[in-house]
């Protein structure tokens, strides 16, 4: 099997000298083969390319990041240091092959003043974009531990990524702004470590707003908690057709399996008007009977109050291995088709009514 594209994008905690190697480490579920449509909750939903941007090719090792602003920028980062810039309208504004901030970059995002945040090395540096696209920097920020990803919601900073604490491991950190505080440690019950082994679908999941709220949702088990400031979180568990849920207690009771196997819950989205959107991908195991037309990269709508509205939208005729990145003010949706092999891109899609 060919190793997926999207491999090229995900998010790890390992040792810097370490990630080279890691993009030839594991065989990740290959999602670049087109599957039909299939789920009739889908029906509501279409979704309409606006522009696609060429980028040239992924790089073979190291990790990528993307990062979508409400203005529409769009940041193309490589933890070898490489950084482009991309305009609302598919112009490249910037591009350089090298700049010592962006080395290392495990995690990147905008804020609502359009400032781009990249994370890694034990660092969080915020950046603002001069007139001709130049990220310039405004502060460096130290953060030990692991960046899997980073949230900036007005003068709070959110971390997810595994860091000791104590005597203890957590995943999930708030900071204050502008200074870079530690608040503390938010409490997320799930499982951090299986025997010695880091728990990637626990530090590969989703960090966004859902209202004011801080949300999260791992990679697999697919669950949303929402946090408010004071109260227990709340939790809940959407039931998606074609998306299994992996078992708690046996990942609990000793290794996890492999991460390849399994479906993830790659990325949630928040929309301008509330709704969220989450694209899920099959795992590597997952085998399609004949006849059955769903799609293996899909999409999810939920509404503010995290109800489930559609499921089913299928993401592969946007091209093969697309990744849902971001959305900006106006509600259009970017993503990436990354490739070591072939021309990588930039689309941007709109989510219309059927």
């Amino acid at each position: 099997m060919r190793k997926s594209w999207w491999l090229y994008l995900l998010p790890v905690v390992l040792p810097v000298a370490a990630l080279s190697q890691y993009s030839h480490a594991l065989d990740y579920p290959d999602y670049t083969q087109r599957c039909p449509t299939g789920s009739a909750l889908a029906s509501g939903y279409r979704l309409e390319v606006v522009r696609q941007i060429a980028t040239g090719a992924a790089q073979e090792r190291g990790i990528h990041r993307i990062a979508a602003c409400p203005d529409g920028t769009a940041v193309v980062t490589h933890s070898g240091g490489a950084v482009t810039v991309i305009g609302r309208e598919g112009a490249i504004r910037f591009s350089n092959p090298k700049l010592e901030p962006f080395t290392q970059v495990t995690a990147s995002t905008c804020d609502s003043s359009n400032h781009l945040w990249v994370g890694g090395g034990g660092s969080v540096r915020q950046f603002e974009f001069s007139p001709s696209g130049e990220p310039r920097l405004l502060q460096t920020l130290n953060v030990p531990g692991g960046v899997n990803r980073l949230l900036i919601a007005g003068d709070r900073m959110y971390l997810l990524g595994l860091v000791r604490m104590g005597a203890d491991y957590v995943i999930l950190r708030q900071f204050s702004l502008p200074g870079g505080a530690l608040i503390g440690a938010i409490p997320v019950d799930l499982p951090v470590w299986s025997g010695k082994t880091v728990n990637q679908l626990v530090l590969n999941g989703s960090l966004f707003l859902s209202g004011q709220s801080l949300a999260y949702t791992p990679a697999n088990p697919f669950q949303f908690w929402r946090f408010e400031d004071g109260k227990q979180p709340a939790v809940t568990h959407p039931a998606i057709d074609g998306f299994t849920n992996a078992d708690l207690d046996a990942l609990r009771a000793g290794p996890a399996p492999p991460p390849r196997s399994l479906d993830w819950a790659f990325n949630a989205v928040p929309l301008p008007d509330g709704r969220i959107v989450v694209q899920f991908i099959k795992g590597n195991e997952w085998q399609k009977p004949a006849g059955n037309t769903q799609a293996v990269n899909f999409l999810a709508v939920f509404d503010s109050k995290l109800n489930l509205v559609a499921s089913g939208v299928p993401v592969d005729e946007i091209g093969p291995g697309a990744l849902l990145i971001g959305a900006d003010s106006s509600g259009i949706l970017y993503f990436s088709n990354m490739s070591p092999f072939l021309s990588s891109s930039l689309v941007q899609v709109r989510l219309a009514a059927q």
